[in-house]
């Protein structure tokens, strides 16, 4: 069994639990990746981990179908992943600083907010 994610010596920035996948939640931290965990009785496992970025993960969102998931980073970048996979598909660059929140407008289309003080619109 992996280290329960409350013993981890890392910051984490943000979290989003999963509706499509009950029990599992994934979290964005300082390390620069987003660790996908699974919950059970009287634990936390650690089931998967998206890596990719360069610095800190400062956001984590999942599409609605629950197949892509999207990261904004501290190295002004948004990733787009297969959420079976863990793998990146897309990196958007454009952000001039800290990605600090991105969401699905529909399946085709992206919006990111950063400490630029910008909102970017995305084509996927």
């Amino acid at each position: 069994m992996k280290k329960p994610a409350a013993l981890l010596s890392n910051i984490i920035y943000c979290v989003k639990a999963l509706a499509h996948d009950d029990g599992v939640f994934l979290y964005g931290a300082q390390d620069a990746n987003v660790t996908k965990c699974a919950v059970g009785n009287l634990w936390t496992e650690t089931v998967d981990l998206f890596s990719g970025h360069s610095s800190g993960v400062r956001s984590v969102e999942v599409s609605k179908d629950g197949k892509k998931v999207i990261t904004g980073c501290e190295d002004h970048s948004l990733r787009v992943w297969d959420y079976e996979t863990g793998k990146a598909e897309l990196l958007f660059s454009g952000h001039h600083d800290v990605v600090s929140g991105g969401s699905f407008l529909n399946e085709n289309t992206l919006v990111s907010s950063s400490w630029d003080m910008t909102v970017k619109i995305w084509k996927i």
